[in-house]
């Protein structure tokens, strides 16, 4: 009987050690799965929670849409490079296509140089300065304009440097709560640039 039992209690033994051999490895990558899943949830998490964060600041700190279109006369221009500048640097450039058309997104209380360039044309470019809106909203602007370019030969015998200054300002009026052209300033440079042709028209019956 005494032997009997002893043979019992050593079957249960093999059997017991023999099955969690089995189960043990099975339960260890089973914890280190999960163990590995919390990892990759908390990480995830967390990227998404600092992309939200970039989001919101970057709409906040955005507040003017700028959409411009490029022309010839009547025809819309393709082909042409345009350079964005902040603190003299490239920000972002844009080829044209068909559509002649160009968009940045700006940032409040910054001032931007636009670069208008294509073969054949005069170098264009326009300064854009922004600011926040006199209540501080999240406020975002939209400003559409439109860019005439000037053919070389139409202004033959002129110097480059005649045409080294800004074709346009953009900024925030105050009193209509918008961004807009100074008026003023594009008067004084259609003047400019009609006594610039005179001159070129001059010198070429001169034959100079």
């Amino acid at each position: 009987m005494c032997l009997l039992k002893y043979s019992f209690l050593i079957t249960i033994s093999k059997v017991y050690f023999s099955t969690n051999s089995c189960i043990f490895p099975y339960y260890y990558a089973l914890m280190k799965m999960k163990k590995i899943k919390r990892i990759f949830l908390v990480t995830l998490l967390a990227l998404l929670a600092n992309t939200g964060l970039k989001a919101q600041e970057t709409f906040k700190s955005s507040i003017l849409e700028l959409k411009g279109y490029v022309y010839d006369g009547e025809e819309k221009v393709d082909g042409v490079m345009i350079r964005l500048y902040q603190n003299e640097r490239v920000v972002k450039k844009v080829l044209t296509k068909r559509n002649a058309k160009f968009e940045f997104i700006l940032f409040k209380n910054s001032r931007y140089k636009i670069e208008i360039v294509k073969d054949g044309y005069v170098k264009e470019f326009i300064l854009v300065a922004t600011k926040e809106s006199p209540d501080y909203s999240n406020k975002k602007y939209v400003f559409e304009f439109g860019v005439d370019l000037k053919k070389l030969e139409e202004f033959k015998g002129m110097e480059l440097t005649d045409f080294d200054y800004p074709s346009a300002k953009i900024s925030y009026d105050v009193e209509s709560n918008e961004y807009t052209h100074d008026k003023f300033y594009d008067k004084m440079i259609k003047t400019r640039i009609a006594k610039l042709k005179l001159m070129s028209d001059s010198k070429l019956e001169k034959g100079q």
